[in-house]
């Protein structure tokens, strides 16, 4: 029986027998293991990534990327297109999409119902903390997310404040829709972007990436 001790082994980002430039993960249930570089938008991700066993090393800031002729996986979503294009310049051996991370404060917008529920419990308890409202969250149909997202909202508006650090309303506050929260639009943008480039077809999502590095 022949038998051997193999030392010293370095796997490399492995070669497709027909090279791609750009291959899309998306869809895949994995991380792709052999990569030279992982790249994130946010920094935020650095911690869930090293937690999916990824060499620190390996794992850097797409602003902060400055190597060439390395297999690269991007593994989160950028907030918007100028971030994905802006990665996208970069001079890739191959490049892996993964966009498996991101740091939208909610999946999707609460219905307008919610807003209108929420700021009437705020009104109603003025003892409360925005820390309380985790307990109360599911009370009014909501998960904590989403909560935090409308209390920002309120905030951003001058619908509330905060008071000996209880959240409470604003007495006669100027009127204001929805649609004039910044924050509101800027995650509802984040949000649509973020869903398309998850669910575009490969060939749509193939051929932009071809049209813009060529």
């Amino acid at each position: 029986n022949l038998q051997a001790i193999m030392k010293g082994i370095h796997f490399a980002a492995p070669k497709l027998a027909v090279p791609a430039p750009v291959i899309d993960l998306r869809n895949e249930n994995y991380v792709m293991g052999f990569a030279d570089r992982y790249l994130l938008f946010n920094e935020k991700n650095i911690p869930a990534v090293e937690n999916l066993g990824i060499d620190p090393e390996k794992i850097t800031l797409v602003k902060d990327y400055d190597q060439a002729d390395e297999v690269v996986v991007l593994l989160d979503t950028p907030k918007n297109k100028i971030e994905l294009d802006q990665a996208l310049q970069n001079n890739y051996q191959q490049l892996y999409l993964r966009f498996l991370l991101d740091q939208l404060p909610v999946e999707k917008l609460p219905a307008k119902s919610y807003f209108g529920k929420v700021l009437k419990y705020i009104y109603a308890h003025p003892t409360l903390k925005p820390q309380d409202y985790q307990a109360v969250a599911p009370y009014l149909g909501l998960d904590y997310d989403s909560v935090l997202f409308i209390l920002r909202v309120f905030f951003e508006l001058g619908f509330v404040k905060l008071d000996d650090d209880k959240l409470v309303g604003v007495k006669h506050p100027q009127k204001k829709p929805l649609s004039q929260s910044k924050y509101l639009l800027a995650t509802n943008s984040q949000i649509k972007f973020v869903d398309e480039l998850r669910h575009m077809s490969t060939t749509t999502l193939l051929n932009y990436i071809d049209q813009l590095r060529n």
